[in-house]
């Protein structure tokens, strides 16, 4: 009986490890709770032809986009005067926050539902 205390006490575990959890930004909670509850289309193709022809309430632009995509919808956004917001990271990422496993550019919001996009596109 006192052996089996003994290796016991010899053998010890390692301590655990403490994770950090990663904080999750602001802008990709809105945009989970945006995609649930509100109305939204994809691509900078499908942009071009919001900005133009409908009143989108917002858009979100990935920060790694190709430079004349990035380019042109700044530029049609300010001109609109429709609120922009950028999303740190590449169209992969984006995509990945969607639940899309293809790279998504831009997120045109037509209806932000029950998110707080556009106090964040205020603030930023």
């Amino acid at each position: 009986m006192e052996e089996k205390k003994e290796k016991a006490k010899e053998v010890k575990k390692p301590a655990r490890k403490r994770v950090k959890k990663e904080r999750v930004s602001p802008l990709i909670k809105e945009i989970n709770v945006m995609l649930e509850t509100g109305k939204y289309s994809f691509g900078f193709r499908k942009a071009y032809k919001e900005l133009f022809v409908g009143n989108p309430q917002a858009v979100i632009i990935a920060e790694g986009s190709r430079k004349d995509i990035k380019e042109d919808i700044e530029k049609y956004a300010e001109e609109g005067d429709i609120p922009l917001l950028r999303f740190k990271g590449n169209s992969l990422e984006l995509g990945s926050v969607c639940g899309k496993s293809y790279p998504i550019s831009v997120i045109i919001v037509k209806d932000v539902g029950k998110s707080r996009i556009l106090e964040i596109a205020e603030k930023g």
